[in-house]
């Protein structure tokens, strides 16, 4: 009972890390974001500046500079709800830590690698959950109320009690011996009462023992298949979508400001730049999370020294 005790401490300690986990990368999701946001910001601003300049130069109308504005402005309130998220992401990481004081901030901490692990077979994932802190309680448990049982059967079997005594009285030479033999006698009741519930009990804790394990193994199941998941996702963004959205904005904003495309074009692939770095800082947070939580139930040991 003591053992699976310290297993739930452990199986909790693993549910915090989690949450942990998940609410940091929460957090340096929320600060590349405010950090990419800032930089459309700026960038918008600068196209407002120069559309003021060429409206003042008879180059272009005074509705188009005022698109322009008005996306600058956007992209200003964007940034102002991009701050308002990272503090909100830094404030729950403190209520998952304990932390106090100043604001925390993940620094110098680079995204997990998109690199995958070696496939991980059915014998693995057996072998693994076996290992995990709610699969060792349920476990003890189940021995534990085996151990009951084989108590509760236990009082079946009468202890013979059997005992002498020697009496000597000092100047006579009378001696008296005396030998006893003590045997309960169960008459009526054969302890069915106590039996029957520690079988009760220990055919409980082994179905629990058994739904844990196999809780456990389609647990360890879905984390391996969101982990390859959110890395393809993640991995599409990194390698193909986003590189060409960059490319594709800086190529409008070159082509706006020597006036071979309209301001709509750029318009629309700023904002083509903006939705994809959103959505794909968004994929590398998933993937770091589930990494972190397919790790955590698997190999620890790999997160050691991990923030």
């Amino acid at each position: 009972a003591a053992d699976a005790a310290q297993a739930d401490v452990e199986d909790v300690q693993v549910q915090q890390l989690q949450a942990a986990l998940s609410a940091y990368y929460d957090l340096l999701a929320a600060q590349d974001r405010l950090r990419e946001v800032s930089a459309i910001e700026r960038s918008l601003a600068d196209v407002a500046g120069m559309a003021d300049r060429r409206v003042k130069a008879g180059d272009l109308s005074a509705q188009d500079a005022a698109r322009t504005r008005i996306e600058a402005e956007r992209a200003r309130a964007d940034t102002r709800a991009a701050e308002q998220a990272r503090d909100d992401a830094a404030l729950a990481l403190a209520q998952v830590t304990g932390s106090t004081g100043s604001r925390l901030e993940a620094v110098d901490t680079p995204w997990p690698a998109l690199t995958g692990d070696p496939p991980a077979t059915d014998a693995d994932l057996a072998a693994w959950a076996e290992t995990r802190a709610d699969v060792r309680a349920a476990l003890a448990r189940a021995q534990a109320a085996q151990a009951a049982l084989e108590g509760a059967n236990a009082l079946r079997k009468s202890d013979w009690t059997v005992g002498a005594s020697v009496d000597h009285f000092p100047g006579t030479s009378t001696r008296q011996v005396e030998l006893r033999v003590q045997v309960p006698l169960q008459w009526g009741y054969q302890y069915q009462g106590e039996i029957g519930r520690a079988q009760a009990d220990y055919a409980k804790a082994q179905d629990a023992l058994d739904n844990t394990r196999r809780l456990a193994l389609l647990d360890l199941q879905r984390l391996r298949q969101t982990q390859d998941n959110a890395a393809r996702r993640a991995a599409d963004y990194d390698q193909g979508v986003l590189p060409r959205a960059r490319q594709v904005a800086d190529s409008a904003e070159l082509a706006y400001r020597k006036g071979a495309i309209a301001l709509t074009d750029l318009l629309d692939a700023q904002r083509t730049l903006r939705a994809t770095l959103l959505d794909a800082l968004a994929a590398r947070a998933d993937y770091a999370k589930a990494r972190g939580a397919w790790l955590l139930r698997t190999r620890p040991q790999v997160l050691a020294g991990t923030p």
